[in-house]
C-alpha cells in the first residue's frame, strides 16, 4: 500500500471539507467575512452583498446566490462526516 492513500489524502479531504463548510456558512453569508459579489440579472448594477442560503427548488437555480452558500454549506457537512469516518475507522497503514 502507498504512502499517499491514507497517510495524506484523508486529512487533506477533511481539511478542505472545513474550509468548503467555513466559505459557505461564514463568508458567503456574511457572518464573519464580507459576503459575495452579486450582480442583477442583466448584470448592469453590482454590489457585495450577504446571502441567505436558498434550501429549496430554487436552490439548484445557478442564477439564485443563495443556491450557493447552500451547496457550500451542504457539502462541507457531508465532508466532514465522511472526513470523520474515515479518520477513525480507517487503518493508517
Amino acid at each position: 500500500m502507498s504512502f499517499c492513500s491514507s497517510f495524506t489524502i484523508d486529512p487533506i479531504r477533511y481539511q478542505s471539507s472545513v474550509a468548503c463548510f467555513g466559505f459557505g456558512a461564514f463568508h458567503v453569508t456574511g457572518l464573519y467575512g464580507p459576503s459575495i459579489w452579486v450582480s442583477d440579472p442583466y448584470g448592469l448594477t453590482r454590489k457585495v452583498q450577504s446571502i441567505n442560503p436558498s434550501w429549496g427548488v430554487e436552490g439548484f437555480d445557478p442564477f439564485v446566490p443563495g443556491g450557493i452558500a447552500s451547496h457550500h454549506i451542504v457539502a462541507g457537512t457531508l465532508g466532514i462526516l465522511a472526513g470523520l469516518f474515515h479518520l477513525s475507522v480507517r487503518p493508517w497503514f
